[in-house]
């Protein structure tokens, strides 16, 4: 690329249940800051539009998607109309070999002309995500996006698989390094603990 890379990263808070809601809210919120062609990659929240804390299979089996679903159309409107390779999380439906749903916390990737480039799976599971989804699998990915060799996480991938600090091989850093990796675009939802109150300093600090 002939300039530095521009990213745009949409934080804000959904609304659980309310991914229409949510949608709007983010396409509000993007337009009124970003114009068309100013940007290089627009980087929406873990499961953006649903909202994160799901209790169980249940109660997120209704709010999931097929990898061209809802969250992939509102990508890819939002990549044409800024030229940007847009990637948001969604919670993400497969039919398995016995017919029963796998459910999996994903990431939509889609290019700058609005095509699907691909689906990362989140591969370090955290407690709430364990309430309904399966690891995403043994590697992570990147892509070719822009010129540019783009790796995905999200959230908990950061850190060791199950806290294990004293095993902690840097898989997400390592795998990085190994594919002489460009640029990470990496998606987080923050949870409060019980009495916890908001602090963005807090939040900051830890990542």
């Amino acid at each position: 690329m002939e300039h530095d890379v521009r990213v745009c990263a949409v934080q804000f808070n959904p609304v659980l249940f309310e991914p229409e809601r949510n949608m709007e809210k983010a396409e509000e919120l993007l337009f009124s800051r970003v114009k068309p062609s100013s940007v290089d990659f627009v980087v929406f929240p873990e499961m953006a539009f649903t909202g994160y804390e799901f209790r169980s299979k249940q109660e997120v089996l209704p709010y999931c998607e097929q990898q061209r679903g809802r969250t992939y159309n509102f990508c890819s409107s939002i990549s044409k109309r800024l030229e940007a390779c847009v990637v948001a999380g969604y919670p993400e439906r497969c039919v398995g070999a016995d017919g029963e749903n796998v459910l999996y916390n994903s990431m939509c990737i889609v290019d700058q002309h609005g095509d699907l480039v691909g689906t990362y799976r989140k591969r370090f599971l955290y407690e709430t995500d364990k309430t309904w989804a399966e690891d995403g699998g043994e590697e992570f990915q990147s892509y070719e996006i822009l010129g540019l060799k783009v790796a995905f996480g999200i959230c908990m991938d950061i850190n060791p698989k199950e806290f294990d600090y004293a095993n902690d091989t840097f898989a997400l850093a390592s795998f990085c390094k190994k594919r002489d990796v460009d640029i990470l675009l990496f998606s987080t939802n923050w949870i409060l603990n019980d009495g916890e109150e908001e602090n963005p300093g807090h939040l900051h600090g830890y990542w």
